[in-house]
């Protein structure tokens, strides 16, 4: 709902602060969305490994470098779709759209109808502390499992970064938001309930940087002799496989995309050469590369050979560093008593529910974020120890650094924020200034902004503000 909100009005930490805290929020996205990005992949990776040891199970023997050569498959297959087929992501994503909501409703009614013995009513609603297996006491063993429900902080923040290539984005982007939200509960409330009462062997799912849903597809769907139907496991596979992929395409874009408005606000290094795009492909191709390729993407996938902890790792540091770049305008808002928004409201906004919203949703960000921090296991070892703490400060010291070398001096801030904070400007001319130094000239119609251009505010000999 917050989340909305802000899409709906944008925010700005002021004209002093902006351009820092704009910066900072740039960044921990950013490095957030790569490592979704790896976290996507390697679940890819590890559907393709098990689709494949569905007809193999006598033969096959899992290895972990096995995932990482799938995983360069699908990285460098959405990189291509990205950049080659830009135009025909947007029908894909219909298609996507049709996997998720049609598939998800098959696979909950073969894995609520196959099972020839389901599990219990006390395993699925009263067994959790006999099967917690953490180390840690049952009330706080629940607070860390809920990092695997707020990996699809995602979804609403994806849609968010496509803000300008969309008609209304004030309006279109919270009506997305609320879809999301409420389409995906239902659906994965339904899918969870399905799945536990599938479970029949819950031994069989222990361990680390594997892909337990498949086991859980093939006990679901064994004949009546405790056979496995391998049909029916590779079917609801390529359900799921079907919809990932296609996610991991929207996120490859996601993921330029971000850099791409990065380069052009001259956060980055060489940002003439990844702020460019390609007009023929209507894709920022040198961007796409760079974060698919040598950023970080393929490093990052190759962490879970040598850490059996390290998907955990991937998907918590996206996660916390996402979180991170929420809290800091919501923060921005709250210490300044939100006075820095425009006067006229977004298609969607809190009203006066806003300030306590915002410091609500501060609070729980900096809760869930040290939760997140936590060992996965307890007592701890060196193998099965949380890093995140260690990748969250040293995102922000990298940031850090990079502001103080370039960015104080050369990023002018957000050069677009007037097409957004002033959407329903009045007919007529106006100037804004949306960052120290930075100021932009909005031109008004009946349906919003018609024209903006931005100019940097001169001191008296000339010399741009910093």
């Amino acid at each position: 709902m917050i989340i909305a909100s802000e899409v709906s009005i944008s925010h700005t930490g002021g004209p002093k602060y902006g351009r820092i805290l704009g910066f900072f929020t740039g960044w921990s996205n950013f490095y957030g969305w790569m490592f979704d990005l790896a976290a996507l992949i390697q679940i890819m990776a590890n559907i393709c490994i098990s689709m494949y040891s569905v007809y193999h199970q006598t033969t096959y023997t899992y290895e972990p470098w096995q995932v990482y050569i799938a995983y360069l498959l699908v990285l460098w297959l959405c990189t291509a779709a990205v950049i080659f087929a830009n135009r025909v992501i947007p029908h894909t994503q219909n298609i996507g759209m049709f996997f998720v909501i049609v598939g998800g409703i098959i696979t909950i009614i073969v894995i609520s109808a196959m099972p020839r013995r389901h599990a219990s009513n006390h395993f699925v609603w009263g067994s959790f502390t006999e099967n917690n297996l953490t180390g840690w006491p049952g009330g706080l063993a629940f607070l860390l499992g809920v990092l695997n429900g707020a990996f699809t902080v995602g979804t609403p923040d994806a849609v968010t970064h496509m803000a300008e290539e969309l008609p209304h984005p004030r309006k279109d982007l919270p009506k997305a938001i609320g879809l999301q939200i409420g389409l995906g509960f239902l659906c994965a409330f339904c899918f969870a309930i399905a799945l536990c009462y599938a479970i029949t062997d819950l031994d069989a799912l222990q361990g680390f940087n594997t892909y337990p849903l498949a086991k859980i597809y093939a006990q679901a769907t064994a004949h009546a002799d405790g056979t496995p139907n391998h049909g029916a496991t590779f079917d609801s596979l390529f359900i799921i496989f079907c919809s990932s992929l296609l996610c991991c395409v929207s996120t490859v874009l996601t993921n330029s995309r971000i850099y791409w408005a990065l380069a052009r606000d001259n956060a980055v290094p060489l940002s003439p050469l990844f702020s460019r795009v390609n007009e023929k492909l209507s894709c920022p191709v040198p961007g796409t590369l760079f974060v698919a390729t040598a950023l970080g993407a393929i490093p990052l996938g190759a962490i879970p050979l040598g850490s059996p902890t390290a998907f955990l790792n991937l998907t918590g540091s996206f996660i916390i560093l996402t979180t991170v770049s929420y809290a800091i305008p919501f923060a921005a808002n709250v210490l300044t008593r939100r006075q820095y928004l425009p006067s006229v409201p977004g298609s969607f906004s809190l009203g006066k529910f806003g300030m306590p919203i915002n410091i609500i949703a501060v609070l729980f960000i900096v809760l869930f974020n040290i939760l997140f921090c936590f060992p996965f296991v307890y007592p701890t070892t060196t193998v099965t120890m949380n890093y995140n703490s260690v990748i969250l400060v040293g995102v922000m010291a990298l940031t850090a650094v990079w502001w103080v070398v370039h960015a104080r001096r050369n990023y002018p801030g957000l050069k677009v924020m007037g097409l957004y904070i002033h959407d329903s400007v009045p007919s007529g001319r106006g100037k804004v200034e949306v960052s120290e130094g930075v100021e932009v000239s909005v031109r008004g119609g009946e349906g919003g902004v018609e024209e903006f251009e931005e100019k940097e505010k001169k001191e008296s000999d000339g010399r741009r503000l910093p």
